[in-house]
């Protein structure tokens, strides 16, 4: 997994500046927080329970991705999709062979995972992506 440069004037990619960086066996799904703080992505786990979500701190400044001290974290271990909530609280990851979504609460300061109680959530015959929205009136408006 690599990030790159955008120039500033034309929004051209060029090759990034730092080396790429580990993404995990088999990396499936990638989402930013809201604030632009903070970067997960599912994998893959070798093994059925292990740790699936990696998550890494990005640099304002540069965009250079950094892993979290905490990460990875495990719970979500055929994660095929990932989602964030509009406020940055809460990261969900669908679970395909267990047919669950995994559900974390997002620590504001550090970006730590901690799972939600009662998650994993029973969702049906092979959950795959996932999408958060933000209601407005009476209607639901995707975010990406």
């Amino acid at each position: 997994l690599s990030l790159h440069d955008a120039l500033p004037i034309s929004g051209t990619l060029m090759p990034p500046t730092s080396p790429p960086i580990k993404a995990g066996n088999e990396p499936r799904a990638m989402a930013i927080d809201p604030s632009g703080r903070f970067f997960y992505v599912t994998n893959i786990a070798k093994m059925r329970n292990g740790p699936a979500i990696l998550g890494f701190r990005v640099d304002s400044r540069t965009g250079a991705l950094r892993k979290l001290p905490t990460s990875p974290f495990s719970g979500a271990a055929a994660g095929n999709g990932l989602t964030i909530t509009p406020d940055g609280a809460f990261l969900y990851a669908t679970n395909f062979s267990g047919k669950t979504i995994a559900g974390f609460g997002i620590d504001q300061l550090t970006g730590a995972l901690w799972r939600l109680p009662h998650s994993p959530f029973k969702a049906g015959d092979t959950p795959g992506q996932i999408v958060s929205c933000q209601r407005i009136g009476d209607s639901c408006k995707a975010l990406p």
